[in-house]
């Protein structure tokens, strides 16, 4: 994007403002000399601009615009604020001018305003993230990595300043952290605590710290929790009171205790056909969740039924009688592919994807995954966002985790494809998908079966290939060890997991591998030694990641901040404050180049950092900056 002059406002003066800083993204004092643009405009194609032009994007669209600045802060994300915007006066490099722009957006790292001269790709585009509502995914902390779950995407942590973390996370330990960026992230295989549980589970849970265990039953377990913004568990205890729990996951665990026999028995099951009345009169639909909560509930309230009308909506049935819910003898929607109406037990009618609209999306799982077979018999390397095992053809958005669709789809998928030649792509996303079928249904037998068995067939094809392919299954090794580790660690079988972890370290240490999963590898170790209470250990671990990508030209620089940040906290524990000091002067210079002075936790960290050196702190309060603070677990 070029660099504009700040506009004039209502009666103003036009304010002129100087170059802006390479350390720092552009300010809203806005003028004609920016950085290089990546634009050369004569004066008739700026003349030719024209507001009756469709543009397109929209007021409040997310874009990633062309800054010119290379590096990370070449593209930098940001809000459409306003659609032909007339109110500067905007002079190219080749002195054309205008006081007509397509756009004017507002940058997220800091809330200022710059102009888009032109509607094309080379200028701005559509901004796109690597996770979504839901997904589990590991943070990157000071002393490690920490899990949770995507709750909201672009979200505003200054409100009215502009300012917009492109994620905000519930870690498993209940505390709130905004992630600037995918880099300080990575996708995490390690199931939410709630996953664990199903409904019908006894178990325990302390309500506060300083509670007693209480015992009751988890009678919902809310799938896709995060998109619908309902709590992960809803539980109802002996003594009668029900509410949501969140976590953190240190106050629930499983109970022996019996349970009273006062549970009210319901009239209908997941998968009945029922009528429900409704405003409009009766209508049918189909059960597809018991004793279902909802935020707008109050904290001890359940009610019998959630159904999903034919007509697409879902609604909820506040009381188990036939003044609200009776039974239906009404046919279900068609299945899109083959039109037909009748299904099994085992062969039902669902929805599982993004689809809406009256019939739309409803589907045979027996005709989806016929679909997805024959839609892929000659792609040898389809791309995620199109391969039918993963995603829905119509609305090309991924099947809800633990669904019937997802499941019936990864069993195939591995059938099929599960003995291709080991290392293809389908090979590997066969066994990714199986394996987490498994750990999912926490089937941890079975998936560590299956990563064994798959790794023990890639050391034996290793043995008989060329180098070059011999590289490729290397990698897809350490995958497969990786996932395994995974599979340990769930079952608190932390010994394993080292054993696991220290072949994919052996391995990247005798073959030439990408380094970004060598330093996956050894920070995966250094998070084993944390686990474990050796603080040394996970420091050593870390330092040896900082030499990787320290001697790497191309690795990005977030991830050495985050590793430094992760030396820091240790050696600030450790009373090593002289070089944890040092550690955190590196991280805020690199994150001022990154983020800017001006951003929020940039801000917090060097002032936390004056008060470490002046004695009124022994360590930095991290969670200031929405980030928290990784306590060691000693197992």
């Amino acid at each position: 994007l070029k660099m504009g002059k700040r506009g004039r406002g209502k009666g103003g003066k036009k304010k002129r403002g100087g170059k802006p800083s390479s350390n720092s993204p552009a300010t809203n004092a806005n003028v004609s000399q920016g950085p290089p643009s990546p634009l050369d405009l004569d004066a008739a194609q700026v003349e030719c601009l024209d507001q009756n032009d469709e543009l397109r994007f929209k007021v409040g669209d997310v874009v990633e615009c062309k800054m010119g600045f290379g590096g990370d802060l070449d593209w930098m994300p940001g809000t459409i604020s306003d659609v032909w915007y007339d109110n500067i006066d905007f002079v190219y490099e080749n002195g054309a001018s205008t006081g007509l722009v397509p756009y004017r957006i507002r940058l997220h790292n800091n809330g200022s305003y710059i102009y888009a001269p032109v509607d094309e790709d080379r200028c701005l585009k559509k901004a796109t993230l690597r996770f979504q509502v839901g997904d589990r995914v590991e943070c990157s902390f000071e002393s490690g990595w920490i899990p949770g779950t995507v709750m909201n995407l672009w979200y505003d942590i200054g409100p009215g300043q502009g300012v917009i973390c492109p994620y905000r996370i519930m870690l498993d330990n209940c505390r709130e952290v905004f992630a600037p960026s995918h880099r300080c992230l990575r996708r995490s295989k390690i199931l939410h605590f709630a996953d664990k549980f199903n409904p019908g589970s006894r178990i325990e849970c302390r309500l506060g710290e300083e509670d007693d265990w209480l015992p009751g039953t988890v009678i919902n377990c809310n799938e896709n929790w995060a998109k619908r913004g309902v709590s992960p568990l809803f539980i109802r205890f002996d003594d009668g009171k029900k509410r949501e729990f969140y976590g953190p996951q240190d106050c629930i665990r499983t109970s022996k205790a019996v349970a009273p026999s006062t549970k009210q028995e319901l009239r209908f099951q997941v998968g009945n056909r029922v009528e429900c009345n409704v405003e409009e009169g009766w209508m049918s639909g189909t059960i597809i969740r018991t004793w279902y909560t909802d935020l707008s509930f109050d904290i001890s309230h359940a009610v019998p039924y959630q159904i999903q009308l034919d007509l697409g909506q879902r609604i909820y049935a506040p009381s188990d009688t036939d003044e609200y819910i009776r039974h239906s003898t009404t046919v279900p929607p068609s299945c899109w592919i083959c039109f037909d109406s009748e299904f099994t037990e085992t062969n039902l009618i669902v929805r599982d994807c993004a689809c809406r609209g009256q019939g739309n999306g409803f589907v045979h799982i027996d005709c989806l995954v016929k679909l997805a077979i024959t839609k892929t018999e000659d792609q040898d390397r389809p791309a995620d966002s199109t391969n039918p095992f993963l995603y829905c053809i119509t609305c090309q958005q991924g099947y809800r985790d633990g669904s019937l669709s997802a499941s019936a789809l990864a069993k195939t998928c591995y059938n099929i494809h599960g003995n291709d030649p080991i290392g293809s792509y389908w090979n590997m996303a066969a066994t990714r998908a199986m394996n987490q079928l498994y750990v999912n249904k926490k089937n941890y037998d079975s998936a560590a079966t299956l990563m064994k068995q798959q790794i023990s067939l890639v050391r034996s094809k290793i043995e008989i290939v060329d180098m070059y392919a011999k590289y490729s299954l290397i990698d897809g090794l350490c995958e497969f060890l990786g996932q395994l580790a995974n599979v340990h660690e769930e079952t608190d079988s932390l010994e394993e997991m080292k054993v696991a972890l220290d072949e994919a370290f052996s391995l990247s240490e005798k073959n030439v591998i990408a380094v970004s999963t060598r330093v996956l590898i050894m920070t995966s170790l250094g998070r084993h030694a944390h686990l474990t209470g050796d603080k040394s250990g996970a420091l050593g671990y870390f330092e040896e990641c900082i030499k990787i990508v320290r001697a790497d030209d191309f690795y990005e620089c977030i991830q050495l901040s985050s590793l430094l940040c992760n030396c820091a906290a240790i050696n600030l524990d450790l009373d090593n404050n002289e070089q944890g000091i040092e550690q955190l002067e590196e991280v805020i210079e690199i994150d001022s180049t990154v983020y800017g002075r001006e951003n929020h936790m940039t801000v917090v960290l060097a002032e936390s950092l004056e008060k470490l050196r002046e004695g009124s702190i022994e360590k930095i309060p991290l969670s200031e900056m929405g980030l928290g603070r990784l306590e060691s677990k000693i197992r």
